[in-house]
């Protein structure tokens, strides 16, 4: 599944009582906590053992642009950290599950879909949350797999 949130609108979001410090985060992550509020129905699906999150250039973008705002607020760069991301991936959702943070460059998504599918084929039940480095048209681009696929 796919999903494209502008990132140029950061109102008050829907989810603002799950994660009330929403205000800090990096436009990543509020990109994820956006589209997972969007993707309600995940709560009908088989809870995951594994979740992989997968950005292909890790933090480097928002710790730029941290850097470049002249490093104001040290408290919001915490926010910019895959691990914060996947803990507010779990606030979101509710429940708590291994995650693995991935980012190798341009092969990050494909390196994660076949790592996914390896474990679908041990039996395990496998979440997985990518979205590329670079904006489509000013909109982040979230995306969804489960596995195995149904």
């Amino acid at each position: 599944m796919k999903i494209q949130i502008d990132v140029g609108e950061r109102a008050e979001p829907a989810w603002k009582d799950k994660f009330p410090q929403w205000k800090s985060l990096n436009e990543t992550s509020y990109s994820f906590c956006e589209a997972i509020h969007r993707w309600d129905y995940l709560k009908d699906r088989p809870k995951p053992e594994v979740i992989f999150l997968a950005l292909p250039e890790g933090t480097n973008l928002s710790d730029f642009v941290f850097v470049e705002g002249g490093a104001k607020n040290p408290e919001s760069f915490l926010f910019t950290f895959p691990n914060m991301t996947a803990s507010i991936i779990m606030q979101m959702l509710g429940f708590n599950s291994r995650v693995l943070c991935f980012n190798n460059g341009v092969r990050t998504a494909e390196f994660a879909k076949n790592e996914c599918k390896e474990l679908a084929k041990a039996g395990k039940t496998v979440w997985l949350f990518t979205s590329p480095s670079v904006l489509e048209d000013e909109k982040r681009v979230v995306y969804f797999s489960s596995y195995p696929e149904s």
